[in-house]
């Protein structure tokens, strides 16, 4: 049961190095240059698979502190930084009204 519970976490763990590792792709590179669109392709899986590899091989009571702290990331991603965007966005629609 332990080992299904770790999947289903590592599961979201790789989930978030994946979104957090996009993000910061893209808000350094932009989106339209091809560097950005090699990085991408390379730096995202790159994160995803050093990452996990830094979760699993973690002693057994660190684990969960460890995949924790990429989980934290994109819950304050999410929480305060998508926020902002989300309320800027929203203000300059209101604003051409």
């Amino acid at each position: 049961m332990e080992f299904f519970i770790f999947l289903c976490f590592m599961s979201f763990v790789s989930f978030a190095v994946a979104f957090l590792a996009y993000g910061l792709v893209i808000r350094l590179m932009g989106t339209t240059s091809s560097a950005s669109r090699y990085s991408q392709i390379i730096l995202v899986p790159i994160a995803i698979i050093g990452y996990d590899f830094l979760t699993i091989t973690a002693p057994a009571e660190y684990r969960y502190v460890i995949g924790g702290g990429a989980a934290g990331g994109f819950w304050f991603n999410l929480r305060y930084l998508k926020a902002a965007v989300w309320m800027t966005l929203r203000h300059r629609q209101r604003s051409k009204k």
